[in-house]
């Protein structure tokens, strides 16, 4: 899309800043979930060290499990998403395939029409944790909603509106923070970059991704997740036109 409009890529450094921004936005926003996993973790570990059998400890947690279900989730998004880094990079450069996966996401949401599951965070399994996983791995294409595909996917296994939204964002937060360790393995580089014009952007992403959390959320719980497929049909369909009409 920058080659399309002829915008030039920003650094790495400030794009994983924003990242960030919005990992922060993520923890903000799902702070019980946290705390309560935190708190799980915590009493399990006081238990196991008490001699209590890791089999009674487990099933006794239900935060516990959920705390399994995001590990294995994010193990899984690692072992899809690593090996079609390459690939999913040479993507981007492709204004058609940006448009096929706006397509691809459509029609997941379109799928997720009339779907009232009454499924739990507390009732989640390894097999849950695995699918949804996958597809966020999947999700490292152009065009392709990590949150749209993963939400689809809980509501599409029995998830109530609720339980598919908060298990999508909870197995997104420790992905971005591994995906900006990642990138921030050789260290930081904001050389030519005005502090006073990092901390606003880093605000400003912070602010924008909570409140778009908080919009989002809505609209699932209303079940009205599937009517974005419509505009990423109009907007997949432009796309993939204009790239007939571009070298791409």
């Amino acid at each position: 899309m920058h080659k399309f409009f002829g915008a030039s890529d920003a650094p790495i450094s400030f794009d994983i800043l924003l990242h960030l921004a919005t990992a922060l936005s993520l923890a903000v926003f799902l702070r019980k979930e946290i705390f309560n996993i935190l708190k799980d973790l915590i009493c399990a570990l006081r238990d196991i060290s008490g001699k209590a059998e890791i089999g009674q400890v487990w099933r006794k947690y239900d935060n516990l499990r959920l705390f399994g279900v995001i590990c294995i989730a994010f193990l899984f998004t690692a072992a899809i998403a690593l090996p079609l880094k390459n690939l999913a990079e040479e993507a981007f450069n492709s204004l058609k395939l940006t448009g096929i996966g706006f397509l691809i996401t459509a029609f997941a949401l379109f799928l997720t029409r009339r779907r009232d599951f009454k499924r739990q965070l507390k009732d989640l399994t390894p097999l849950d944790a695995i699918i949804v996983g996958a597809v966020q791995g999947i999700a490292v294409f152009p065009g392709i909603s990590r949150s749209g595909l993963t939400i689809s996917a809980g509501l599409l296994r029995g998830m109530d509106n609720n339980s598919a939204a908060r298990v999508s964002f909870l197995i997104s937060l420790p992905t971005i923070l591994a995906a900006a360790a990642y990138k921030f393995k050789s260290g930081p580089d904001f050389t030519g970059y005005d502090l006073k014009l990092l901390i606003p952007s880093f605000l400003i992403a912070f602010l924008c991704g909570y409140f778009a959390l908080i919009v989002l959320s809505r609209l699932i719980n209303k079940g009205r997740l599937y009517r974005f497929s419509y505009y990423c049909v109009l907007l997949g369909v432009l796309t993939v036109v204009l790239s007939f009409t571009k070298q791409f």
